[in-house]
């Protein structure tokens, strides 16, 4: 599945960003009938690639999500307006189902503990 990678967005980039940066999971998820013409395409692996790499996807893994063919992916993202584009992508394309949910990576945890310390003092 190499080619699944191919232009994702590196650790360095990320951080070398200005402004507050996001981290999200993508969980999507597309009707059997659907992916049974999508994978029927014989560019199917190069469109799958196209827009993993315009998400800016930095790790993709692909499995059955409720029954369905789906996977996940991590992306981050400092502008809001991302999730409807990156959404489009999915709904439009493969007729998904497309959840987000904020993630850390450890350095994040790490950065929160001092606020997290202080919650517990004062709400123990």
């Amino acid at each position: 599945m190499n080619y699944l990678m191919t232009g994702c967005v590196d650790e360095s980039s990320i951080n070398s960003k200005k402004g507050i940066v996001m981290r999200f999971l993508i969980t999507f998820s597309f009707p059997t009938e659907t992916g049974n013409i999508k994978l029927a395409d014989p560019e199917f692996g190069a469109k799958f690639s196209t827009l993993l790499k315009e998400i800016g996807a930095e790790a993709v893994y692909l499995c059955p999500v409720d029954g369905k063919r789906g996977g996940y992916v991590i992306v981050s993202f400092n502008d809001s307006s991302m999730i409807a584009s990156i959404a489009e992508k999915f709904w439009n394309w493969l007729n998904a189902e497309v959840k987000f949910t904020p993630v850390m990576i450890p350095e994040d945890l790490a950065k929160a503990m001092s606020e997290i310390k202080s919650t517990i003092s004062k709400f123990g």
